[in-house]
């Protein structure tokens, strides 16, 4: 009977410890993912605003267009 505790135990340890790794590999995946969301919004509030700023540009040409047809 003490031997079968024993190995009872081991086996709980073993288990408990590929509990921890496979719940420090989530871990490491979940900061990663959030790390990639992270970027990922950063670069498209960056294209937004380059968006944004080229619709301005273009606004602010076409009115110099029109100007200069006024002036002539």
């Amino acid at each position: 009977m003490r031997q079968i505790d024993i190995m009872m135990d081991q086996r709980k340890r073993e288990w408990e410890a590929e509990v921890r790794g496979l719940e420090q590999r989530l871990q490491a995946g979940e900061h990663e993912l959030w790390s990639a969301r992270r970027l990922g919004e950063a670069k498209l509030s960056i294209l937004h605003q380059k968006i944004d700023l080229r619709a301005k540009l273009s606004t602010l040409q076409s009115k110099n267009v029109l100007l200069q047809d006024k002036l002539m």
